[in-house]
């Protein structure tokens, strides 16, 4: 009995990895037919990116925040240009593990942060006083929108970059 039990659970526990297979490799290739992405490879992984990610990106909120993101790609490498009012930045965009089918993660390399605070006390003192300041911004693209959360909060404070005032830098095509 306990025989017969334990090679059922096996069985199931192949089909439905087989299932699972097989409906991931067709949501890949719907997905990739229609967003027209391409793949990136990476250390890590094989990433699906939009074809038309090159371009000019503008902050679409009626802010005071004002950021122009140009994207370009030269070969098979991707790069950007951030200019703000304060200054001009310049490097290589390299990509991180899709969030989901629709949205794929940026990270602006050699960016250095504004601040970084880390975990405050109940007081609102920095934990940890000796924090390096992290160098590189991650962003998410959705269709023709990127996305930069900027700041932290109470309990993980930090400033990335200090031209903009936004919590969120949305940057629209």
């Amino acid at each position: 009995m306990k025989k017969t039990l334990a090679i059922i659970i096996i069985l199931l526990i192949f089909s439905c990895k087989k299932v699972t297979k097989i409906s991931e490799s067709k949501n890949t290739s719907n997905i990739s037919k229609e967003l027209k992405k391409e793949q990136i490879q990476t250390d890590k992984a094989t990433i699906l990116i939009p074809k038309n990610i090159e371009g000019t990106y503008t902050n679409s909120e009626e802010t005071e925040c004002n950021i122009k993101l140009i994207i370009t790609k030269k070969g098979k490498e991707y790069f950007y240009q951030i200019k703000t009012d304060k200054r001009i930045l310049n490097g290589k965009i390299s990509f991180c593990e899709n969030i989901d089918e629709k949205e794929s993660c940026l990270n602006f390399s050699g960016i250095e942060w504004a601040e970084n605070n880390g975990q405050l006390d109940e007081n609102g003192e920095p934990i940890n006083d000796n924090l390096k300041l992290p160098i590189g911004i991650e962003g998410t693209l959705n269709q023709n929108k990127i996305t930069i959360q900027n700041y932290g909060n109470s309990m993980n404070n930090y400033i990335k970059l200090n031209d903009c005032e936004d919590k969120y830098i949305i940057l629209k095509k």
